[in-house]
């Protein structure tokens, strides 16, 4: 399974699409193995052969789910536990394009994220303001405030930081 045609093609063949996790590959193969089985229908001569088909395709799948690609373009996510193509993470580790855009600041994300970016450029604004107010007025007050503004500010980075992920190529 070089390619990604065999994969997209299993899938058709089970009745799925997309990525799909390790129950519902079991699911759709366990409810077509039971309606398509040769004994079930012994007057069809193609009933043996489209069971034959569809228990392929979910040995093909299954073994891809359990042992990856070796080229690393399909496998599981380790993040949401799917079957799809692969991207590698910041980490090293294999992520799904949903995982691995999940995090991105292009994309739409969820509203905390927004803020803490908004957070410590306020918190550098504030820092610079107090360490300029400080130096024309001679207040060490001011001076203790932009340093504790631009310590907030960078711990405030570092938590959006940590939180994260990149796409390597």
């Amino acid at each position: 399974m070089d390619d990604s045609e065999p994969y997209e093609s299993c899938l058709k063949t089970l009745g799925l699409s997309g990525p799909v996790g390790r129950k519902d590959l079991q699911r759709a193969y366990k409810r077509l193995a039971k309606r398509l089985h040769p004994d079930h229908h012994p007057e069809d001569p193609d009933a043996r052969s489209t069971f034959h088909r569809v228990t392929e395709a979910y040995a093909k799948l299954k073994d891809l789910y359990d042992h990856g690609n070796k080229g690393g373009r399909i496998g599981v996510c380790s993040r949401c536990d799917k079957l799809d193509r692969l991207g590698i993470g910041a980490q090293g580790q294999p992520l799904c394009p949903a995982c691995l855009l999940y995090r991105r600041r292009l994309l739409p994300g969820p509203v905390h994220r927004a803020i803490r970016g908004w957070l410590v450029i306020l918190l550098q604004i504030g820092a610079i303001a107090a360490a300029w107010r400080g130096m024309y007025t001679n207040d060490r007050w001011y001076a203790v405030a932009s340093v504790i503004a631009a310590v907030a500010a960078f711990l405030a980075l570092l938590a959006a930081c940590r939180d994260a992920d990149l796409i390597e190529k």
